[in-house]
């Protein structure tokens, strides 16, 4: 029992035990051992064609994977159930009719419309037009409300800086306090002086 091992230049002879079995591939073989029952084991890598085996780096794809993943997934669950539901709508229930209002009735506002996809949706997700009414109307009253109050510190302001009352909030009590007081006895004296002579204070 003869083992014979040729190697030649892009190809491999092997032949092995009594069967002739010849393997004839441009393969690398690496003889690993051979065991006292003259049984062979041999292991096979890939073979290698021209040039180097390079690891070439591309960009991540990962977001615009989780993107069509995310975007599957919200139109499985959100855009085919509403448009099963609209196309039973429009096929079972369909349109409204347009009739008279009977006498003593009064209607409600999602009966003025005709699809019933929009009658649903007035009922049970938008306030009525007297609640967007009175909401507008609070709007208005506090707006009005507040240019009455800056109107109003308008017009403090200006009675302060007119008849030198110091208590406003643009002076600060404390140690110049003595002297504003004096600084208002002199020009009341000088606008009594004025009004004494018959003159216009300025």
């Amino acid at each position: 029992m003869a083992l014979c091992l040729r190697i030649s230049r892009g190809a491999l002879s092997l032949p092995l035990l009594r069967g002739g079995l010849t393997a004839a591939a441009p393969l690398k073989a690496v003889l690993l051992q051979q065991s006292p029952k003259n049984a062979v084991v041999m292991s096979i890598v890939a073979r290698e064609m021209s040039g180097k085996r390079l690891f070439i780096l591309h960009p991540s794809r990962f977001v615009w994977r989780r993107f069509r993943r995310d975007l599957h997934f919200f139109v499985m669950i959100a855009v085919i159930p509403l448009s099963l539901i609209t196309l039973y709508f429009n096929l079972v229930v369909g349109p409204a009719d347009l009739a008279e209002i009977p006498e003593g009735y009064i209607p409600r506002e999602w009966e003025y419309y005709k699809h019933p996809v929009s009658r649903f949706i007035v009922k049970y997700y938008q306030d009525p037009p007297q609640k967007c009414y009175e909401q507008v109307l609070q709007m208005m009253y506090e707006q009005a409300d507040v240019m009455r109050v800056r109107r109003l510190e308008a017009k403090i302001d200006a009675l302060q800086a007119e008849r030198m009352d110091y208590m406003g909030y643009y002076t600060t009590t404390g140690p110049t306090t003595r002297y504003m007081e004096k600084h208002r006895e002199e020009v009341e004296e000088i606008l009594d002086e004025r009004r004494m002579g018959g003159q216009t204070p300025m």
